[in-house]
């Protein structure tokens, strides 16, 4: 109910930002007096008030807001938090303090809108235009092609009836002689006019209908969008704990003593719990883009997800019952156990939020300007292995190579390393030997590539594009998500680059990414 209301109070504080303040009034006084929720609606209060240029309500928002972000700081909802310091300086008119804040948000469209208010503010209408025709480019991507394909066609029309018109002129001019084929030809001009002029009236509702849909749209992708990142932001720490536990139990000479398993396994029991209150309005997000999943994809994903978070619940819950009374090699696997559901649950979890994020093909910003290997290197330092590779009779190994020289530069997204990991995780999955290689390329055309290669079995050429369908399974024992390598395309796309597959390898398979600059 409190993420109903709040996304209610966003989508109106577009327009009726007065609405919008009531909608935020007629919330139920006991759910305020949780921090989290209060901290969350004073900052979409400090957003609004800032909208209708009050000041004083403004200040006496935000005093209480950052009174909760200074004094209450692990209970803080900072999902607005850049939002709110924008309109914060914007008041006191430090521009460039506002600005500061807007390149720190990381949702393009929101940051993109934020600017165009500050430099309206600022009176830099240069500025603002430019803005603005950037989250025009934003929001039209989808449409543009549409509109031109339908603004051809009525030039074509146009064309079309200028020379007809420019035809019956000449004919009528020569039939003049000739009275009842003159009339005749009149009367068919007519018609045609009339059909013409029918035709556009048609074709301007048509357009007319288009820009209703548009809008319609922005705004229902708009609110899917904070909603999503509402998930994402409660679901990080979750999945931040489940990795790092999965990280130190892959070490099997990391040893807990009995009487530290109960609490370690409770801030696991704590975190799958949380992803599972949440995996319900996780899917139905994903369901709602502009992909959308069909009823057998929704229990897939439940499937793949809620198996493995159901077992990781109950051995959780096994071990804390045990309260160190289990042997150790029992134990031992348990733990095991408990790496590999909970890398899983984390890896698929976060997946499944990325691919409902960027699913509406929204551009990437690439804000950042990296060494090529400098920046392929620390992706692979900090991959975190699959805890399948904890079996001794299969290690893995990764290795670096490059043939690019040292001071190549590119520009790069922060995704990158989310778009690599899919690769590394695919790779490390099917890598039967245990070798996996990243490799740095110069394409020879001022683009580069990174290229991901496994020891395991090749890709045959039938499945070259099958295995980037959302929930594709090459063998119909596996029980992932099956979202990996859809999603590593989805942001390569996203980010203009292209991941395919190198059907030319012969030591197993190998995904390039090319077009990187």
């Amino acid at each position: 109910m409190f993420n109903a209301y709040l996304s209610l109070a966003q989508s109106l504080s577009f327009k009726q930002p007065a609405e919008a303040m009531a909608c935020l009034d007629s919330l139920p006084k006991q759910m305020l007096q949780n921090p989290m929720y209060e901290s969350g609606v004073l900052g979409y209060r400090c957003i609004i008030a800032n909208k209708l240029d009050d000041r004083d309500a403004f200040y006496r928002y935000f005093a209480s807001y950052d009174s909760i972000r200074q004094h209450q700081p692990a209970q803080f909802n900072a999902a607005n938090l850049e939002q709110v310091m924008v309109c914060h300086h914007l008041m006191q008119k430090d521009y460039q303090g506002a600005l500061a804040w807007c390149d720190s948000i990381e949702v393009p469209l929101t940051a993109t809108e934020l600017r165009i208010n500050v430099y309206e503010k600022m009176g830099n209408w240069q500025q603002a235009f430019r803005a603005t025709e950037f989250r025009d480019s934003l929001m039209l991507v989808d449409e543009r092609a549409s509109l031109e394909q339908r603004i051809i066609d009525m030039s074509h029309d146009i064309d079309m009836y200028q020379a007809e018109q420019e035809k019956a002129e000449s004919r009528r001019t020569q039939l003049l002689v000739v009275g009842l084929m003159a009339l005749a030809i009149i009367g068919l001009l007519v018609g045609m006019l009339v059909y013409r002029r029918q035709k556009n009236r048609r074709l301007k509702e048509q357009f007319l209908q288009l820009q209703e849909a548009r809008r319609s749209t922005e705004a229902d992708q708009a609110i899917r969008r904070a909603f999503v990142g509402t998930l994402q932001e409660k679901l990080k720490s979750p999945i931040n704990v489940l990795r790092g536990y999965a990280r130190i139990f892959n070490n099997p000479h990391f040893l807990l003593k009995p009487e530290e398993r109960p609490k370690r396994y409770n801030d696991i029991l704590k975190a799958a719990r949380s992803i599972e209150a949440m995996l319900d309005p996780m899917l139905d997000s994903y369901a709602q883009g502009t992909t959308g999943i069909t009823e057998e994809e929704k229990r897939v994903c439940m499937t793949a997800l809620r198996s493995p978070l159901l077992t990781l619940i109950n051995t959780s819950e096994f071990i804390i019952d045990g309260q160190g009374q289990i042997p150790h090699e029992e134990y031992m696997q348990l733990r095991s156990a408990v790496c590999r559901d909970a890398y899983h649950v984390a890896t698929s979890t976060n997946q499944l939020l990325l691919f409902s994020l960027y699913g509406d093909h929204m551009p990437i910003p690439k804000p950042d300007h990296v060494n090529l290997n400098e920046a392929a290197l620390s992706i692979l330092t900090s991959y975190d292995m699959q805890p399948s590779a904890i079996d001794e009779n299969r290690k893995v190994v990764t290795e670096f190579s490059t043939e690019v020289a040292d001071d190549v530069m590119i520009n790069a997204s922060p995704l990158i390393q989310e778009l690599m990991n899919c690769l590394l995780d695919n790779a490390c999955k099917y890598a039967t030997g245990g070798n996996v290689l990243m490799s740095c390329h110069d394409c020879g055309d001022g683009t580069y590539a990174i290229s991901v290669s496994d020891d395991g079995p090749a890709i045959p050429a039938a499945d070259a594009e099958r295995i980037f369908t959302p929930f594709f399974h090459v063998s119909p024992d596996e029980h992932s998500l099956g979202i990996g390598l859809p999603l590593a395309r989805r942001l390569a796309e996203s980010m203009g680059y292209q991941v395919a597959p190198d059907l030319t390898f012969t030591g197993g398979a190998r995904f390039v990414v090319t077009g990187l600059s």
